[in-house]
């Protein structure tokens, strides 16, 4: 064989090696590192020695209705409007433990598009009676609640609540949709990307979490930002606000329930080592002030507070923004309590 020949074919041989060697490493070898990254904040910073071994809730009832909400027949108990955290955020639907100790038929929605937006399109198609709710579960992570709420709610309820508008609700009409019921025991892979940009890492005074450095705490940004917004004339304006959604519910027979997941750094900032860090959130504190509730708030930073008091690791995941399976299932049964 000619030199030149040789030269070639030791060429094609080392591509195709190296081909090979790429594709065995990406099946192989990186799904297993994948796998040790799997929350949002550890895939945002690739930190895997913070990750852990994720566990979720036993039962599966996950039906995923891909159709709009407009299209959804039957009748359910239940309608969750929320964002990541009623969509699997954390491994665990929280609605999906609702369903199992309640035996309510729960249709949850992603707010894509902002709660009120949201519920005003649902209330003025008339899908509430035409679905049949007897609850409506509003989730929002504690720092979008100012958002969502206060300084968005006038213009949500100004361009949503005409029905003839249908050009400003049609986005809100495409949402996925995910329904749970004990009847159905199909699988949902949830996949999501991930807009996180900057998180502080802190060393707590305590071991807190499963993972190897177990002392950890990772933080996102906007657990922090957003403390500013969280004013006494802010909550009193979100009070107002749910207690006007309330009453547009309460004359059709349903009942509201305000479901705050706290930030992370709301929890853990007690624990946190260094002495000059930010005030944490008073949003749970002025909320509890707050009189003429017509709807029921779930004080989930007081439950969750009390397991971490108690030693319990965990309560949120080291890697993530999201609570663990274990205090999903205890804030859902707090929610079924509140079923009558």
């Amino acid at each position: 064989m000619k030199p030149a020949n040789k030269k070639f074919v030791f060429i094609i041989a080392l591509t195709a090696m190296v081909f090979a060697c790429f594709h065995l490493f990406m099946a192989i070898v990186y799904p297993k590192f994948q796998a040790k990254i799997s929350g949002d904040l550890a895939r945002m910073t690739g930190l895997a020695e913070l990750s852990t071994n994720k566990t979720t809730y036993p039962r599966s009832q996950l039906n995923l209705v891909t159709s709009k909400i407009s299209n959804v027949v039957g009748n359910y108990d239940v309608l969750s409007i929320g964002d990541s955290f009623s969509q699997g955020g954390g491994g665990t639907f929280f609605q999906d433990v609702v369903a199992d100790k309640s035996n309510k038929k729960i249709v949850s929605v992603d707010l894509k598009d902002g709660p009120v937006r949201l519920f005003a399109f649902i209330n003025n198609a008339g899908i509430l009676e035409k679905l049949g709710f007897k609850y409506v579960i509003m989730e929002t992570v504690e720092r979008e609640a100012i958002n969502r709420f206060v300084l968005n709610f006038d213009k949500d309820i100004k361009e949503t609540f005409v029905k003839e508008k249908e050009d400003s609700v049609k986005t809100s009409d495409v949402n996925p949709l995910i329904i749970f019921d004990k009847k159905h025991y199909d699988l949902f892979e949830l996949t999501k990307k991930d807009p996180l940009k900057d998180v502080f890492l802190y060393e707590l005074d305590r071991d807190m979490f499963s993972s190897k450095t177990s002392n950890k705490l990772m933080i996102y940004k906007d657990d922090i930002s957003s403390i500013s917004k969280v004013t006494a004339d802010n909550v009193a304006k979100l009070n107002t606000n749910l207690n006007k959604i309330a009453d547009i519910l309460s004359a059709k027979g349903i009942k509201l329930i305000f479901l705050v997941c706290p930030d992370k750094y709301t929890l853990y900032a007690p624990y946190i080592k260094v002495a000059n860090i930010p005030p944490s959130s008073s949003f749970f504190d002025l909320m509890e002030q707050q009189g003429n509730k017509r709807y029921m708030f779930i004080d989930t930073k007081k439950i969750l507070e009390k397991e971490i008091s108690k030693g319990v690791k965990d309560v949120y995941w080291a890697d993530d923004t999201h609570w663990s399976a274990r205090s999903a299932e205890i804030v859902a049964k707090k929610i079924v309590n509140n079923f009558m």
